[in-house]
């Protein structure tokens, strides 16, 4: 079922799973930080900002099909379920939200100067 879903006969699911997970995990995470470092060097809201958040958006969507069409994991490597998804798409917001305040405070008070 999954796979008239994507439109294949899964031959070519394996490829697209692993670059929907490297999405999320790696590009995503290495947006988010070098954007934040950008927000520390750089205290102006601006282009940095809208990329962080972006990434975060991009972040959730690309977790979402991972999870409710691609079969994704957990770091367990067992099979992720909605409530996964849903804790992921509650936790995520407040800790990026945290991230970037934390960046935004370090460059208006100038921490690291």
């Amino acid at each position: 079922m999954d796979e008239h879903r994507m439109g294949n006969d899964g031959k070519g699911k394996s490829g697209v799973r692993w670059l929907v997970r490297f999405c999320w995990m790696v590009v995503g995470t290495v947006i988010l930080a070098f954007s934040a470092a950008f927000i520390v060097r750089h205290d102006s809201l601006g282009v940095a900002d809208g990329t962080f958040w972006l990434a975060v958006l991009l972040m959730a969507a690309t977790r979402f099909v991972d999870i409710l069409y691609l079969g994704g994991e957990t770091v367990e490597g067992r099979a992720a379920t909605p409530r996964d998804l849903c804790r992921y798409l509650i936790l995520m917001p407040f800790v990026t939200a945290l991230i970037w305040l934390c960046a935004h405070a370090v460059a208006r008070f100038g921490w690291l100067m």
